[in-house]
């Protein structure tokens, strides 16, 4: 993981320590001797900073057609928002995801939580609920409905979304990790699955699931 480079913001020429980046080079001479993309002549700071605005990765890869969708993926997962990490990412949860686990998570601070049912929502089905969020500049959209991703086409879409594999509490306690990991690592436009298990009937009598 990157870390913001305090040491050297006097220079001015990067806010993010690429050093461990196998991506990332400086050349004397090539402009000016700043962190580029290895190979390029672009800014390797201007990549994470799209993805820090929203841009999703079809429009940063359009930007820079010559990086890869790969190559822009890794760049970002490099520095995950460093630069956020002072203010609260806006989160959305799904109607159909426990109360329990919004208080879990909003105990950890980093999270703007609201509910589609706080905001009034809950009538909205996927589409539309979806570009509601985003037109509220929601940036991570936590659901319950693993198949969200087969019914909807997500391409250009500029919050992440985080899908669970069930949304029962007993079980979803108990992956509060995995989950928050889920959302601190989601990208604009991306899609998570987070495998939690699955709820049964056998969960009810303490058999193994």
């Amino acid at each position: 993981m990157a870390r913001v480079d305090t040491g050297n913001m006097a220079r001015a020429d990067s806010y993010i320590d690429w050093t461990d980046c196998e991506l990332v080079e400086r050349v004397p001479g090539k402009v000016s001797g700043r962190p580029i993309v290895r190979g390029t002549r672009i800014l390797a700071d201007t990549i994470v900073q799209d993805a820090e605005l929203g841009s999703p990765l079809e429009e940063i890869h359009g930007n820079y057609p010559d990086l890869s969708i790969t190559t822009i993926q890794r760049l970002i997962a490099f520095c995950p928002f460093a630069t956020l990490a002072a203010r609260a990412v806006r989160d959305l949860f799904d109607h159909n995801l426990p109360h329990k686990l919004r208080t879990s998570l909003a105990t950890f601070g980093k999270h703007e939580i609201v509910t589609a049912s706080y905001m009034g929502w809950t009538e909205l089905k996927n589409g539309e609920l979806l570009r509601v969020a985003e037109e509220n500049s929601i940036e991570v959209f936590v659901t319950g409905d693993k198949s969200l991703v087969d019914e909807q086409n997500l391409t250009g879409r500029r919050l992440a979304i985080v899908a669970l594999s069930t949304n029962n509490w007993p079980i979803v306690k108990d992956h509060i990790p995995e989950i928050l990991a889920a959302i601190d690592s989601a990208l604009p436009g991306s899609f998570q699955a987070v495998n939690c298990g699955t709820f049964s009937r056998k969960d009810i009598t303490g058999e193994s699931r």
